[in-house]
């Protein structure tokens, strides 16, 4: 049996259906994101898991022991169901310092005051703030709170640790920083993790599967490389990463720009001819857009390539997918 189970999990709200039927197995110790735009549901999944959303129809299962079912009238409220949170807005208490805030749930389930000290600081040295125990919430950084709330999601040790959206308010450099600490952390603890999120980049670099979500439907299960390299829908195409969408003969063909390799002749399986309108700098990348016969193709490389605007290349590539 799956460490985690959703079986059937739908959820309406009024007349809006907002989830549409979500069968999920996530095994121990794995990193799931849920992917997609504001609206498709995804943070409503991570809410009905916490339990605090009831779910319209279905039954969660944690660690083999059912919380909700709606078939059979169960329901495990939140605190019973061994679980750790981490939420965009840090939530953290600025009346109380580091060490409080992190023992804080401890406190709550009256453990006693040396296992306490000791979970507290174990946790506080795993995310790096041992010497910052004393210190309040307004003497941190905005990376410093969310390690504090990060380690208050772990300090009871939860079987699964939900996490909603919780770098979206953090600048770009320390997004990436705090990308690799959690990664670090959930290797370390093995905590199983369920992770919402509307940044393809995130859930490409931290998952080991996604839910890509539209609309409350499932688009697709799978690995980062399954979802970005044999997308099964045009949503999650499209979605995820770039694509070029070429049609014809009844068919749509979608290529990833990184696969289309410009140049004075035919070289891969496919191609296409087409002249540069619009050459790109992108820092890592260069983009080079090409006006042909199925519409703009977007070509991309790590290397200036010797492209000049007006000139005519033909556009090859050996891998693409069919929607």
């Amino acid at each position: 049996m799956a460490y985690i189970e959703l079986k059937g999990l739908k959820k309406r709200f009024g007349d809006k259906e907002v989830i549409r039927g979500l069968d999920l197995e996530i095994e121990k110790g794995e990193f799931v994101s849920l992917l997609g735009p504001s609206g498709c549901g995804k943070t409503t999944i991570l809410r009905m898991v916490a339990g605090f959303v009831d779910p319209t129809e279905g039954e969660i299962t944690i660690e083999g022991r059912t919380v909700y079912s709606s078939d059979k009238n169960i329901y495990v409220k939140t605190g019973k169901r061994n679980l750790g949170m981490v939420f965009q807005s840090y939530a953290v208490w600025p009346h109380m310092n580091v060490f409080d805030n992190v023992a804080y749930p401890l406190k709550i389930q009256k453990l006693p005051k040396e296992e306490r000290r000791r979970r507290t600081m174990d946790i506080l040295k795993q995310v790096g703030l041992e010497d910052r125990e004393k210190d309040f919430p307004w003497m941190l950084s905005g990376g410093q709170q969310q390690r504090v709330a990060l380690a208050r999601g772990l300090v009871m040790e939860p079987s699964v640790l939900l996490l909603d959206e919780p770098l979206s308010n953090l600048d770009v450099q320390l997004r990436q920083k705090m990308k690799e600490e959690i990664m670090d952390i959930q290797k370390r603890t093995g905590v199983t993790v369920l992770y919402v999120t509307h940044d393809q980049g995130e859930a490409l670099q931290m998952s080991s599967r996604i839910v890509v979500l539209s609309e409350g439907n499932v688009e697709q299960i799978g690995t980062p490389g399954e979802i970005y390299h044999h997308p099964k829908t045009r949503f999650t195409a499209d979605f995820v990463g770039k694509m070029n969408f070429l049609s014809g003969d009844g068919r749509t063909v979608g290529v990833r720009p990184e696969y289309i390799s410009p140049g004075t002749e035919k070289t891969g399986a496919y191609g296409i001819s087409g002249v540069l309108v619009r050459s790109l700098f992108e820092g890592s990348r260069n983009s080079y857009v090409f006006s042909t016969e199925a519409g703009e193709i977007t070509a991309e490389s790590p290397f200036a390539l010797p492209l000049t605007i007006g000139e005519q290349s033909w556009l090859s590539w050996d891998r693409q997918v069919e929607f």
